[in-house]
């Protein structure tokens, strides 16, 4: 509920805006609270304006979150997770290895409450992980 609230609150605030191309190529959100847009259509330097597009709010608002890791060498660490939720684990400059509360691939793991553990193995190089979570929050 409180991330619909914020969506909407997010949506009602640029609903003021729009983009603007002027003649020099530069584009620029105009706040048209500050700005109307018959001042910016008289402008003879502004060739287009954007209209704010309206969204439409589904049932189901699907949200993401991720989270960036870093190292070098072997490492070994666990993630708490929730029932139902699924992870997406991409690696680069590593092999991935993981046991605990998830299960299928490591870019599709369903996952049920508990902790995923995860061995990062990498022979000399620097790796980075990019853990992301569909659903819920990491």
């Amino acid at each position: 509920m409180k991330l619909l609230i914020l969506l909407l609150l997010f949506a009602l605030s640029f609903s003021q805006h729009v983009k603007v191309l002027y003649s020099n190529g530069k584009v620029e959100v105009v706040d048209t609270r500050k700005t109307p847009l018959s001042v910016l259509r008289a402008r003879p330097d502004v060739l287009y304006i954007e209209p704010p597009i309206k969204l439409k709010l589904r049932d189901d608002i699907v949200y993401s979150s991720s989270v960036a890791i870093r190292g070098s060498g072997n490492y070994s660490f666990s993630i708490n997770t929730q029932s139902g939720q699924r992870l997406s684990i991409l690696a680069g400059g590593a092999s991935v290895s993981f046991s605990g509360s998830c299960s299928g691939s490591i870019d599709n793991l369903i996952c049920n409450s508990g902790s995923l553990n995860l061995n990062v193995s990498a022979s000399s190089s620097d790796w980075r992980l990019i853990v992301q979570s569909f659903g819920r929050n990491l």
